[in-house]
């Protein structure tokens, strides 16, 4: 009987929901168009609970309801899509001195992440006055002799006996921006002295999240310690060389690595620093991450080369078929949006491991796309040359299948996200001492 009580509010809850839900669908075809509207925005924050009902009205006689409930059907699956790459953030407010095993046992306990911290480390004295898990670590460090810790490819934080490195840092939800490098250039003659230099900014994230190779910062405005407001531009190549010319001292170009990562540290110069000025004193912008969503099968028929398929903001073709090498080449080229950190953004959207050949006996046979061996190395490579074009558009991957034998190919798949979740947040660096 006690369990019979205790399930019948669960009961009478769901099918109120049920009820509730069905009189939505059946607003979608109301004749009042305001009406119509809020039945839509009603069934999407109803969230997954919806769907099934909201299919069945997909194969409505009515077109209104067909298209409202296939509207509302791709933001929910939009927003569980991005749940599963973003999961919502959990506040964070710790404020406590203890152990550093007390600690991580706290926020192991409020924000679910895996810590990996020896005995020896657990018994070290720490506090922290924290609002993100990610600022908890960065404090416990801070101030230690020995103490650090990285994100594994698992998403497990793992601490080691090494000199953590403090810079300033904001920090939101999962993320935290932070500078990597500070560098300014004085120039004086008879009439004034004029200084600039560099920023370099870095985004890192909760290692449980798998992000895209690519970072974005908007709108960076900044103020020095004497109060004046502060140019923040990209910096490229040419104005660098321009500012750090005759007269001017050494400095440091930070976030020039590979010319394809869009993810390491990005230099950006600054300019109208006050000659007396120390420091920064603040600098705020937006920084966006981008995520791969769901996966979709990109499939090829009979493929020949010179066949082509689009996935979202990319064209796939076929670029060479070799069957008695075993393998595809393909290129990907994209046609809308940023394309630095490419190969890496392609790579974090492909299910690589599981490339499938069907032989023309219908057997299967698994591969791997990977990047060709002569560019699989690491180098430096700048595509397109001056002024870009399609060539900085594009890169070439490969299929490889090492049981295929001497078969013909006529099927070739392979799982690629046709669409990105782009995360941004705000955030806010205080205090940038100037050397």
């Amino acid at each position: 009987m006690r369990s019979l009580l205790i399930a019948l509010p669960l009961l009478v809850g769901f099918v109120q929901d049920e009820a509730a839900i069905q009189d939505m669908i059946r607003r979608l075809d109301d004749a009042d168009l305001e009406v119509r509207e809020k039945a839509v925005k009603d069934l999407i924050a109803a969230g997954s609970k919806a769907l099934e009902p909201l299919r069945k009205a997909a194969a409505s006689e009515s077109a209104e309801v067909r298209a409202r409930a296939a509207q509302a059907m791709k933001a929910i699956e939009l927003a569980i899509g991005i749940r599963q790459v973003y999961p919502d953030h959990k506040p964070l407010s710790l404020k406590r001195t203890g152990t550093v095993g007390e600690i991580l046992e706290d926020l192991v306990r409020l924000t679910g992440a895996r810590i990996d911290a020896s005995p020896e480390q657990r018994a070290l004295k720490g506090a922290v006055d924290a609002a993100t898990l990610l600022q908890a670590l960065d404090q416990l460090c801070t101030g230690q002799p020995s103490l650090t810790y990285t994100a594994g490819d698992d998403g497990t934080f793992r601490f080691s006996s090494d000199r953590h490195i403090a810079a300033p840092a904001s920090y939101c939800e999962a993320l935290k921006v932070y500078l990597t490098q500070a560098e300014i250039v004085r120039k004086s003659d008879y009439k004034e002295t004029t200084v600039g230099g560099t920023l370099s900014l870095h985004t890192v994230w909760d290692g449980r999240l798998k992000p895209l190779r690519r970072v974005r910062y908007e709108s960076l405005t900044a103020k020095d310690d004497a109060g004046r407001d502060l140019e923040i531009i990209a910096a490229t190549m040419e104005n660098m060389f321009r500012m750090g010319g005759a007269g001017g001292g050494g400095f440091v170009i930070a976030g020039f690595g590979e010319g394809n990562d869009g993810a390491g540290p990005q230099a950006f110069a600054i300019k109208g620093l006050a000659p007396e000025s120390k420091s920064v004193a603040t600098l705020t912008g937006k920084v966006t991450v981008a995520f791969p969503l769901a996966r979709v099968d990109v499939v090829f028929d009979d493929p020949q080369s010179g066949q082509r398929k689009a996935a979202g903001d990319f064209n796939i073709k076929l670029k060479d078929v070799s069957t008695g090498k075993k393998k595809i080449t393909l290129t990907f080229t994209r046609t809308k949006g940023e394309v630095q950190g490419l190969k890496d953004e392609i790579m974090g959207r492909l299910d690589a491991g599981n490339a499938v050949a069907v032989d023309e006996d219908g057997k299967e046979h698994v591969g791997e796309i990977a990047l060709p061996q002569a560019e699989a190395g690491g180098a430096m490579v700048i595509m397109g040359g001056p002024g870009g074009g399609e060539a900085a558009k594009t890169a070439t991957f490969q299929a490889t299948f090492p049981t295929l034998g001497d078969k013909d190919i006529k099927r070739f798949k392979f799982r690629f996200s046709d669409a990105v979740f782009e995360k941004t947040v705000t955030f806010e660096i205080k205090d940038i001492k100037l050397p």
